[in-house]
């Protein structure tokens, strides 16, 4: 069987159109592979008072409420929103897989204590606090974390499988309502403290566990800092 000089000039332009297109899925999977670092941790900054509705939650352009930077959240991320303000959350928010940090800051850069101020009943689900349910990891870093208001029986954070929560140079207050930090019923969990000031938490750790009840990780799923009695 011959090949005649058409046929070869057509594989020919066959191969170089394969080529051209080869070398662009390359070209797009490097690009891709370089992006990768900054669409698996973020950093997102949120300001009350100056963020406007429709911002990209970067610096220049800060979110206007922490509700706004946890829908742009997305699974398996590392996220990390700063507050470079006192903020709300109004909302109850349900997230999978993700490494969630809340962080005071400064507008010049570096830490700063801000308040976090949690909902009584959150917009979306009203019969509930604004709140998280997590499957991941959430760290507190210089925040004054403002419990709800409410008698609420479901926890501010909540976790169907494992969630492990940690503060670090904040504080928590619990001086309204007796809605409980976590839905310890439906989940495993684990709470470090470090440098952190508690205020009027009895009875408001894991829901169901009266105020001065040990928290042994046999009665309450969960893995408690010894510094802490419900």
């Amino acid at each position: 069987m011959s090949t005649s000089a058409e046929q070869i000039t057509d594989l020919i332009a066959g191969n170089a159109a394969l080529k051209t297109f080869f070398e662009g899925e390359r070209a797009a999977l490097e690009s891709a592979r370089a992006d990768l670092p900054g669409l698996i941790s973020i950093v997102a900054y949120v300001d009350e008072v100056n963020g406007l509705p429709g911002s990209d939650g970067t610096l220049a352009k800060p979110y206007a409420s922490i509700d706004a930077a946890l829908v742009a959240a997305r699974p398996g991320q590392q996220y990390e929103i700063r507050l470079l303000s006192n903020a709300n959350l109004t909302a109850r928010y349900f997230r999978n897989g993700e490494t969630l940090r809340l962080v005071g800051w400064a507008a010049g850069g570096g830490y700063q204590l801000r308040d976090l101020t949690i909902a009584g009943a959150s917009s979306n689900h009203p019969s509930q606090p604004a709140g998280m349910g997590l499957s991941g990891f959430v760290w507190f870093s210089n925040i004054r974390l403002i419990m709800p208001s409410g008698a609420s029986v479901v926890g501010f954070l909540s976790s169907y499988s494992f969630l492990g929560i940690g503060f670090a140079d904040c504080e928590i207050i619990g001086t309204v309502g007796s809605t409980p930090l976590i839905e310890g019923s439906i989940g495993t969990f684990g709470i470090g403290l470090n440098n952190t000031v508690i205020t009027d938490m009895e009875g408001r750790w894991v829901r169901g566990f009266a105020s001065g009840v040990a928290l042994t990780a046999d009665t309450c799923g969960g893995l408690i800092d010894p510094a802490i009695t419900n």
